[in-house]
C-alpha cells in the first residue's frame, strides 16, 4: 500500500484506499486525515501519543517500594 489517502476533495473530505479502510476496520478504527501541509494537526496527535506513552508505558518507583529495594534515605523518608 503506497498511500492511506487516494484523493483529496474540499475540506476534511476524503477518499481512502480499500486496502487501507479494511485494515482500520479489522482494528475497528475510524480514520481521520489531517488537512495537507498542515503540521499544527499533526504535532497536536504527537503530542498526545507521547503524553500517553509517558503516563502508562514508563515504570515509576513508589516510594515504599524504593524502600523495601534498600534505596537512598532521602526517599524513604515520609
Amino acid at each position: 500500500m503506497k498511500t492511506a489517502v487516494t484523493a483529496v476533495f474540499v475540506g476534511k473530505e476524503r477518499v481512502f484506499n480499500r486496502r487501507f479502510l479494511v485494515m482500520a476496520d479489522h482494528y475497528m478504527v475510524e480514520p481521520t486525515a489531517c488537512s495537507p501541509a498542515a503540521g499544527w494537526e499533526k504535532g497536536q496527535v504527537e503530542n498526545q501519543v507521547q503524553t500517553i506513552r509517558g503516563r502508562f508505558f514508563q515504570p515509576r518507583l513508589r516510594p515504599s517500594t524504593a524502600c523495601k529495594a534498600g534505596a537512598q534515605e532521602s526517599l524513604c523518608q515520609h
